[in-house]
């Protein structure tokens, strides 16, 4: 956000090699959801490259999915990894998860605006929740991003970026 690099480094859950014991066993609660239009090599490739990715670690990490995580400016969303314009209006932030085969599993979701935590949300799985960002915001440029955290769950999402029109940059 401050310019200093050409591109984000984003968010991809991995293990690092300076541990001993069984490599496999280590990564088996360790899962990097890719948001591709196609399961081929390129498209794979090329999300992850965009940061269409987010990491879900834990033993229910193969049951969670988060289905919708975007930013709406009134005529058109963004997710992950993508950058989208707001003029006038306020962000509306669209978030949907759960499991797949748990139920009544208690989410915990910090919703996280140019890293500082913006709003909690709190509920049993499965979570639909829609609200208006009206915060304060004198940044040209902004992100939001999520962590969220259940027994056996803690998913970190890439950042969606916001670009505010009309707004010079803060000094």
């Amino acid at each position: 956000m401050d310019g200093k690099r050409q591109k984000p480094i984003w968010a991809i859950g991995g293990s690092a090699f300076d541990y001993d014991g069984d490599f496999k066993e280590r990564c088996k609660d360790l899962v990097n959801m890719v948001i591709a239009d196609k399961v081929n090599e390129a498209d794979i490739l090329e999300a992850i490259r965009k940061g269409k990715v987010y990491v879900n670690r834990g033993k229910e990490a193969h049951n969670f999915i988060l289905e919708d995580f975007s930013v709406y400016n009134g005529a058109g969303k963004k997710t992950m990894g993508e950058q989208i314009v707001i003029e006038e209006q306020f962000p509306i932030i669209k978030i949907k998860a759960g499991f797949r085969n748990a139920e009544n599993l208690k989410l915990k979701i910090n919703v996280i605006k140019n890293g500082k935590v913006i709003k909690k949300i709190e509920n049993d799985a499965p979570i639909e929740e829609a609200f208006t960002d009206d915060s304060e915001n004198d940044l040209k440029q902004s992100y939001y991003r999520l962590e969220i955290k259940a027994e056996g769950l803690h998913v970190i999402s890439n950042p969606v970026f916001v670009e505010r029109q009309g707004i010079g940059n803060r000094e």
